[in-house]
Order: structure tokens, then C-alpha cells, then sequence
């Protein structure tokens, strides 16, 4: 089985974001990075689930299968993190 049938990735982003004037009239957008903690995350995958971990950290994350659901936690993301599943 190929590497493209064997893994999916989802995107977890959070981003805010402020409109500020300048004396000029132009505009200015001011982004802060505010960090989440603990994001539950739940679906419904293509197939059974070997694993799940952050990319590209390569952390391995606990998750549990119910009623044809994943469900896991990231427990940190900073304006983006990406998270690997592996199918069986």
C-alpha cells in the first residue's frame, strides 16, 4: 500500500488577527499567535486507525475508536499543527 493510502494529516490552525489605521490611511493587520491547549479533535477516519502522532514533531498521541470514531487531544497548537494518522 502506498504512503498516500496509509496516512492522512489534518491541520488544526487558529489564528486572530486586527485591523489597525496608520496615520496615512493605509492599513495594517496585526496577527498574535495565542496558543490553544488541549484540543479535542473527533472523526470519523477511512479506515481502521494504527496511530496518531504530531508532524512534524513525531510525538505519539493517545486516542481511543468508538461507534467508528477517533478521538484524541493535541495538546498544543500555536497558530498551526498538523497531526498524522495512520491507517492500518
Amino acid at each position: 500500500m502506498s504512503d498516500l493510502l496509509r496516512y492522512r494529516q489534518i491541520h488544526l490552525d487558529f489564528h486572530t488577527s486586527e485591523q489597525l489605521t496608520n496615520i496615512g490611511g493605509e492599513f495594517d493587520v496585526l496577527e498574535d499567535v495565542l496558543p490553544l491547549y488541549d484540543v479535542a479533535v473527533s472523526l470519523r477516519p477511512p479506515g481502521a486507525v494504527a496511530g496518531v502522532r504530531c508532524a512534524p514533531q513525531g510525538e505519539t498521541l493517545p486516542y481511543t475508536e468508538e461507534d467508528g470514531r477517533l478521538s484524541f487531544t493535541a495538546p498544543r497548537v500555536e497558530g498551526h499543527q498538523m497531526v498524522e494518522i495512520g491507517l492500518a
